[in-house]
């Protein structure tokens, strides 16, 4: 019985240690998020059997434009100069061959306070479900940001090289 009281006393002494006053010993910091959106638009390089069956059954060159439209949901702490990123970013590609050929990814990756900036993520288009890795960099300037991104998805079908330019702000 001493034992059982000695271990409630101690155990009981260090969750008191752990008690906290918001206000009084440190700062809460809230998360913020914010929703943006902007136009995208750049070229995809299609390698491997996608670019071989493009060729064949459509008659197309493996080098397509792309338009589309980016959703991003950014969350920040006053603490931290990193945000972190969710993305949505659908896509049209192949129009200036006379080919309709929708992308969609969705992303989750991080962003630095000098615009730098990495994701992860699923991408689904006509050629299948595959995974897709993004990188690049955003410069704001007042309210609005210009990011130019590299992607690469990787598919059973073979590898997809895009680069994006565009423009996002709050909406």
């Amino acid at each position: 019985m001493k034992k059982l009281i000695w271990i409630i006393m101690v155990f009981s002494s260090v969750s008191f240690a752990q008690i906290v006053y918001p206000g009084k010993y440190y700062q809460c910091h809230k998360t913020k998020h914010e929703k943006l959106s902007g136009p995208r638009t750049g070229i995809t390089l299609i390698t491997g059997k996608a670019a071989d069956k493009l060729k064949e059954k459509l008659g197309a060159a493996p080098l397509i434009t792309q338009f589309g439209w980016q959703f991003e949901k950014r969350f920040t702490s006053d603490e931290n100069d990193v945000a972190v990123l969710s993305e949505f970013v659908p896509l049209i590609g192949g129009l200036e061959q006379s080919l309709f050929l929708p992308s969609l990814s969705w992303l989750f990756g991080i962003r630095g306070k000098d615009g730098t900036e990495i994701g992860f993520g699923a991408n689904l288009s006509v050629a299948g479900g595959a995974y897709v890795i993004a990188g690049g960099f955003s410069k704001q300037v007042g309210d609005i940001n210009f990011p130019l991104n590299g992607s690469l998805v990787f598919s059973k079908n073979g590898l997809r090289f895009s680069i994006l330019i565009g423009f996002n702000m709050k909406e």
